[in-house]
């Protein structure tokens, strides 16, 4: 009796299921899914059925369907990683990255030993801010996956976020001797010397870039902000200005500009500057918060208030703008609105004793003497720590020279 391997009714499980392996081999996803589905009819409760299915409805597009089969097969299999990875980029391709994480989480965590799961963990950690996080999951990929430069490149963004910049060279370093040819990790290397205060190295590479590439904005820029991490702030300003008559919209080149010029203290030239960079980028934080603390320093305390309110709003990472917004309100007198904004600069940099000064001052001037007296140990507290932590960095560094000259 003839058997029927793809008739209709006939055929087992594993049979579709080799079917649909080799239509997906063979770039036919339609096919694949049809003979998938057909598996599945007879396998209903298949886990694997199901990623397989969820995938190939990604690939065409098909978002929505593929997260309903993705969700299936790790209710069905809540030990098959797979299925949890696939559902964690899903999630992160329909942008969905607060709900991204769990399932990416649990796919690396299933197995450790995984470097793509923990690279691409590792990747959606460091978009959403997570840095430290990033290190640890981009640094176990590197381990998994020594040859790909793509993972040694974000391992160095990672370190890079964390302001670990010797880290971030020696991670660049590694992906520019496995992509010698990508300007995009030789830029990034450079930008990361800069910041390990070898602005001469750093400029090297960008000028390389430039070299091989004259029109490379990215490399441009960065060779003015190398003039700039090096005080050559003359130097930074005819780079900035070359830049911005070739390129007049760029917001980057009005802010790094501006910047320059308020090291020069050329105020209104940076403040105009700032200001048009702005305009091109209303949401532009960093522009927001350089403007607030111009501002500050020029005693107008009512744009110093609007510049960092909206800097913090747009962004995280500017925790020194609350001490400067909490002493602007306390300025203009208004102590009930100072109080909180200081109160959260305290938690945001509990070893900074300025905004406990601040506050104590505060308090002081309301009649909470008591209060006051707290607030003020607290400060001298901060200042030993910061002093002790500052006194711990330096023996640490003389430490490590004295090894090098061994």
């Amino acid at each position: 009796m003839a058997f029927c391997l793809y008739g209709q009714a006939g055929g087992s499980s594993s049979n579709w299921t080799e079917r649909g392996s080799a239509l997906k081999a063979a770039g036919n996803i339609d096919g694949a899914i049809e003979a998938f589905q057909k598996a599945l009819q007879l396998d209903p409760g298949s886990a694997r059925l199901e990623d397989e299915i969820g995938f190939l409805l990604a690939a065409k597009g098909k978002p929505d369907d593929a997260l309903q089969h993705f969700r299936t097969a790790t209710r069905l299999a809540p030990s098959f990683a797979p299925a949890y990875f696939h559902l964690g980029v899903a999630l992160w391709a329909s942008h969905d990255f607060a709900q991204s994480l769990s399932p990416l989480e649990t796919a690396a965590n299933l197995m450790p030993s995984n470097g793509e799961y923990s690279y691409r963990l590792g990747s959606a950690y460091l978009e959403v801010g997570r840095g430290r996080d990033a290190v640890v999951r981009l640094q176990a990929a590197a381990n998994a996956l020594p040859d790909r430069w793509d993972v040694w490149n974000e391992l160095g963004l990672a370190r890079q976020s964390t302001n670990d910049f010797e880290g971030a060279v020696q991670a660049f370093r590694r992906a520019l001797a496995l992509a010698p040819n990508d300007l995009s990790v030789l830029n990034n290397l450079g930008i990361a010397l800069v910041e390990n205060r070898q602005g001469e190295q750093g400029l090297a590479c960008f000028q390389k870039v430039l070299k091989r590439d004259p029109a490379n904005l990215s490399a441009a820029v960065n060779v003015g902000f190398a003039y700039l991490q090096t005080r050559a702030y003359s130097a930074a300003i005819r780079q900035f200005n070359d830049i911005i008559s070739r390129n007049p919209e760029l917001p980057i080149a009005h802010y790094d500009l501006g910047l320059a010029l308020k090291q020069e203290d050329d105020l209104d030239k940076a403040r105009a500057e700032l200001n048009r960079a702005l305009e091109l980028d209303p949401e532009f934080a960093a522009a927001h918060y350089t403007l607030g603390i111009l501002f500050w320093q020029q005693g107008d305390f009512d744009q110093t208030i609007v510049h960092l309110k909206r800097a913090i709003s747009l962004s995280s990472e500017f925790k020194a703008a609350y001490l400067v917004l909490g002493t602007a309100l306390k300025q203009k007198g208004d102590l009930v609105a100072a109080v909180p904004v200081l109160q959260e600069s305290i938690r945001q940099n509990p070893n900074d004793p300025g905004p406990y000064n601040t506050l104590a001052q505060i308090l002081r001037q309301q009649g909470d003497l008591e209060g006051s007296k707290k607030l003020f140990a607290e400060g001298a507290r901060a200042k030993a720590s910061k002093d002790r932590e500052s006194v711990e960095l330096l023996q640490g560094k003389a430490m490590a020279s004295a090894k090098t000259i061994q």
